[in-house]
């Protein structure tokens, strides 16, 4: 494999990890890779291989023995390799930190002593909810959480917005990105929000509405954001079930068909999201 400009992206859950991966397949032409630890380009190669061993090393319960960090998608396009990591929400630094640490060090020392295929180019974007407090506030908690890689400093509070779209960077140089979901006309919302306006979920959210009860318009908004997060994530469920029955929602997103080019395209905030990734894409 030769050398490789490495775009990292950092996603909340399973979910937003499969629709920004469809995104990048259906919008940029992205295509899945399935590599061995050896195929991926220095300094993913020994980190990924390094964490493997560390892991079959320590006693582990059952159900502790997958749960280190990997990438749940691998794209490729020409000579640029997308990874797509799931962070599991709150767990963001606890989950991200030690990877960063690990990939800092062997970036910064390391190339002259690897073999074969490097990247040669890191970007990294990380990819959250507005929730209920908006895009600012998501932006200083992520600026709060990577302010500092062992012990030095990484991520400012500036951030700079990418014009008609929902992403920010850090400068040109700094190569550090954040894509915020949000409603389109609205500073607040999930990533529910963006896919609500890719379908047409009318039928599906009755049914829900019919069987359930959603505190949507609960006096706390941060309780109300994510009510309303559930019932479509409820709603998208509910649909995918015909052609992925029992599945969970990261799964019909990914595998159930339902987001297709034409759905992506109608929708306000994916073309932004399209928009902000073309130059990194």
């Amino acid at each position: 494999m030769a050398d490789l400009q490495a775009l990292l992206i950092f996603c909340e859950g399973p979910h937003d990890a499969a629709f920004t991966r469809l995104t990048l397949e259906k919008a940029f032409n992205y295509e899945r890779q399935t590599l061995r630890f050896s195929e991926f380009p220095y300094p993913f190669s020994s980190i990924f291989k390094k964490s493997a061993q560390d892991h079959v090393a320590d006693d582990l319960r059952l159900d502790m023995a997958k749960k280190f960090f990997l990438p749940d998608h691998v794209l490729r396009k020409d000579e640029k390799l997308v990874l797509i990591f799931n962070y599991g929400g709150s767990n963001r630094k606890a989950s991200v930190t030690p990877f960063l640490e690990k990939l800092f060090v062997l970036n910064n020392v390391g190339q002259a002593f690897s073999t074969g295929s490097k990247a040669s180019k890191i970007s990294y974007l990380f990819m959250a909810d507005a929730d209920s407090i908006g895009s600012q506030r998501t932006l200083a908690k992520i600026s709060k959480d990577f302010a500092f890689i062992s012990d030095s400093p990484w991520i400012s509070e500036t951030w700079n917005n990418v014009v008609n779209t929902c992403g920010y960077d850090q400068g040109a140089e700094e190569n550090i990105y954040a894509y915020i979901w949000r409603h389109s006309t609205q500073d607040k919302g999930t990533l529910e929000s963006v896919i609500e306006e890719c379908l047409d979920l009318t039928p599906f959210l009755a049914v829900v509405d019919e069987r359930f009860q959603w505190s949507t318009e609960h006096d706390d908004s941060e309780r109300a954001s994510a009510e309303q997060a559930k019932r479509v994530k409820a709603a998208v469920s509910l649909m995918g079930q015909r052609a992925k029955p029992g599945s969970s929602m990261s799964v019909i997103v990914d595998q159930g068909g339902l987001l297709g080019t034409e759905c992506l395209h109608s929708s306000q905030s994916v073309r932004a999201l399209i928009d902000f990734l073309t130059p990194l894409a």
